[in-house]
C-alpha cells in the first residue's frame, strides 16, 4: 500500500502522496493501484519543476557548486628601494634672511670733515717711571663730547681761508714749508704759528682741541703707548724723513688714530689750545703752547708716544708744525 502524507518530505507542494527518494510498498501489481499511480503521476508532471527546483536548492546529498573564484585586481610591480643617491632631498623652507646693516661710511678724508669723539674718563699722562717729568703724575681726567677734524688742515683749505681774507700767510722761505707750492695742495700746512691755526679754525666756527682732548682722541681709555697701540712704530706712520730730505706726507696716509682719525701721530706736531705746564701738578702758563703728535722729522720712537709734550711760544713757525681743528658738542 502507498503511504498516505498530508505534507511533503520538501516542505513545499501540499497534498502530494509519496516524494523524492521514498520507496512505494504494497499491491503495486493491481489496477487499482496502477490507475492510482498514473493520475499520481500526471499529477506530479504538474509541479515537477518547481519540485526538482526545490531539491536541487536543499539536497545536500548533490554536490555543492563552488563559488566563482575571486579575481584580484594586478598589484603593481614593487619599486626598488630608494638610495641617497637617487632621492632628492626635499626642500627645506628657509626664511629669506635679513638685509645685512648698512656699514658705517668711512670718514670723510675732504679737509675740514669731522668725527664725533664720545665723552668718556680716562688716565692722562704717563704711569710712575715712564716718559718724562711733564708726563706725570698721571690723573683722570673726564671730558665731554667733541668733534675733531679727521685729517690735519691742508695747505688747500688753508689757501681758501687766506682767499677770504681772513686768515695770514703762512712762511714761505724753508724748502719744507708747503704754502704755494703745487704739489704739496693735500699736504698739511705748516710753517704757520698758534695765533694763525686758531684764527682758520675760528673762521669756520671751530677751536683748537685742548691738550687733554688730543690726548683722549690719540689714545683713548685703554692706556696705549701709541695711537696704533703697544708695536713699535715701523712703518705706522709718516716719520723719519730728514734723511731722505722729504717733508711732509698727503694727509690720510696713515690711519693711525682711534675713532676714525688720521695721521694722529707723525706728519706735523698739531697746536694745542692749551698753555704749557712743567708737570700736571703746577699751573699752565700762556707764554708757550703745547703742541703733540710727533712729525716727519722725528726719528725717535720715544719721542712718537701719545703721551709725549712739546711746547714752543705761540708765534712759533716751523716746517714740521701744523695743526687741526675741534668743536665742542
Amino acid at each position: 500500500r502507498l503511504m498516505e502524507g498530508g505534507v511533503s518530505l520538501l516542505g513545499a507542494g501540499g497534498g502530494v502522496k509519496g516524494g523524492a527518494g521514498v520507496e512505494s510498498l504494497g499491491d503495486e501489481g493491481s489496477a487499482e493501484a496502477c490507475k492510482a499511480s498514473q493520475e499520481a503521476a500526471k499529477e506530479n508532471e504538474r509541479c515537477a519543476v518547481p519540485l526538482r527546483i526545490g531539491l536541487i536548492a536543499i539536497d545536500r546529498s548533490a554536490p555543492s557548486v563552488a563559488p566563482p573564484p575571486r579575481v584580484e585586481p594586478p598589484r603593481p610591480a614593487p619599486r626598488p628601494a630608494p638610495t641617497a643617491a637617487s632621492v632628492a632631498p626635499a626642500p627645506v623652507y628657509r626664511p629669506a634672511p635679513a638685509p645685512a646693516p648698512a656699514p658705517a661710511p668711512a670718514p670723510s678724508l675732504e679737509s675740514g670733515a669731522m668725527v664725533l669723539i664720545p665723552a668718556a674718563s680716562f688716565l692722562m699722562g704717563s704711569p710712575t717711571g715712564v716718559g718724562r717729568a711733564d708726563e706725570h703724575p698721571q690723573r683722570r681726567v673726564s671730558l665731554a663730547a667733541f668733534s675733531m677734524d679727521v685729517t690735519e688742515v691742508t695747505v688747500a683749505a688753508y689757501t681758501r681761508c687766506v682767499s677770504a681774507g681772513r686768515c695770514s700767510l703762512p712762511n714761505t722761505d724753508s724748502v719744507y714749508c708747503n704754502y704755494g707750492k703745487s704739489d704739496k695742495a693735500n699736504h698739511p700746512v705748516n710753517c704757520l704759528d698758534w695765533h694763525q691755526a686758531t684764527a682758520y679754525c675760528g673762521w669756520l666756527g671751530k677751536r683748537l682741541p685742548s691738550e687733554e682732548e688730543w690726548e683722549y682722541a690719540a689714545r683713548g681709555t685703554d692706556g696705549r703707548t701709541y695711537s696704533w697701540g703697544y708695536d713699535p712704530p715701523g712703518g705706522l706712520l709718516c716719520w723719519d724723513r730728514l734723511k731722505m730730505k722729504a717733508g711732509t706726507c698727503a694727509v690720510g696716509s696713515y690711519p693711525t688714530g682711534l675713532f676714525g682719525l688720521r695721521d694722529v701721530t707723525g706728519n706735523v706736531w698739531e697746536w694745542t689750545a692749551s698753555g704749557y705746564s712743567e708737570d700736571y701738578s703746577k699751573p699752565r702758563g700762556d707764554d708757550t703752547r703745547v703742541f703733540r703728535g710727533g712729525s716727519w722729522y722725528i726719528e725717535n720712537p720715544f719721542d712718537v708716544r701719545a703721551a709725549v709734550r712739546f711746547r714752543r711760544a705761540p708765534t712759533y713757525r716751523s716746517g714740521d708744525v701744523g695743526f687741526r681743528c675741534a668743536r665742542s658738542q
